[in-house]
């Protein structure tokens, strides 16, 4: 029995340096692959400005910001027939009907789009007619007949 408990210490001896050695790679292993990455990828400091400037590049570009707008009034089922790029960097929409839309360029376009979609509706219930809706201020600005 003593010799059993003895043979037993002896292979825990023998395999234990090994067993240790293991967990020790498994955890320097799992430490790089978690902090090693995060190292690298840090900026000293985050700059919002970078960002708007990306934001100013699209939507001074015009292709993107105008075919998004194009998708943008097809989903709503809002009929138009040109979409021209003001100097000004906002977008002049003419509807079918005749009404002239001016979306602002610096703004998101999908509440700006949603926001027309509302007005028209309003607008048809109540039987009104508009010339122009200009979305380049804080509230809509609508010009009657």
């Amino acid at each position: 029995m003593l010799k059993k408990t003895a043979r037993k210490k002896n292979k825990f001896l023998l395999y234990a340096p090994f067993v240790l050695i293991f967990l020790f790679f498994l955890l320097f292993f799992y430490a790089v692959r978690l902090y090693l990455p995060s190292i690298f990828n840090k900026s000293a400091f985050v700059s919002p400005i970078a960002f708007s400037i990306k934001e100013k590049i699209g939507v001074l570009s015009g292709g993107s910001s105008n075919k998004e707008l194009e998708n943008l009034l097809s989903q709503k089922n809002i009929a138009f027939s040109s979409i021209s790029v003001l100097s000004d960097s906002s977008y002049l929409v003419k509807l079918s009907t005749g009404e002239e839309i001016i979306f602002s360029g610096t703004k998101a376009m999908p509440p700006q789009v949603s926001s027309l979609q509302l007005i028209l509706s309003r607008l048809t219930i109540e039987g009104k007619r508009f010339v122009r809706l200009d979305f380049r201020f804080d509230k809509p600005v609508v010009t009657f007949k």
